[in-house]
């Protein structure tokens, strides 16, 4: 499936790789399932195969794949407009994602830009927290910072999204 989505779009085949590592990385270090996690950094945008990445694309991509119902779940919860993120291993697909999404748009207007990405991963996570998306989840504002720490870590990591 992941070749498929490399055909149909280097972009996104490179995105969600880059989404995983950082899931896989998160999660391991706040003692969450990191392989769960990162099986969903690689599939959430899988419906992009179907036309559109939406909850019903993808969860037919994963019926017929006979998934695990976790990822069933976390994606779900990511993906369906109508589901509130609750789980901590959703908000990390949730972060990930939207760091991985916000640093290749920047890198996409200058390749060169420098970066102070403590500053911009804490406002990019602050800022989805503010919008209330993640105001249902069980993660502690303790662990939001933690996350905020580990995604600022990578730092050296963020050259291969440029």
């Amino acid at each position: 499936m992941l070749l498929e989505l490399m055909a149909n779009s280097r972009d996104e085949y490179f995105h969600v790789v880059h989404t995983a590592y950082l899931c896989e990385k998160t999660a391991k270090r706040l003692n969450l399932d990191a392989a769960l996690v990162k099986a969903c950094g690689y599939y959430h945008r899988i419906g992009i195969i179907r036309g559109e990445n939406n909850w019903e694309n993808v969860r037919e991509i994963l019926q017929m794949n006979n998934f695990p119902k976790e990822v069933f779940r976390i994606l779900r919860e990511y993906l369906d407009e109508r589901e509130k993120i609750v789980s901590k291993e959703t908000v990390v697909l949730f972060f990930c994602d939207t760091v991985t999404s916000s640093l290749s748009y920047l890198f996409s207007k200058d390749a060169q830009i420098e970066l102070d990405y403590r500053q911009i991963i804490s406002a990019i996570l602050d800022k989805k927290m503010e919008s209330g998306i993640i105001a249902s989840s069980a993660l502690s504002f303790g662990e939001v910072e933690e996350i905020k720490n580990i995604l600022a870590e990578e730092k050296n990591y963020y050259d291969f999204l440029r």
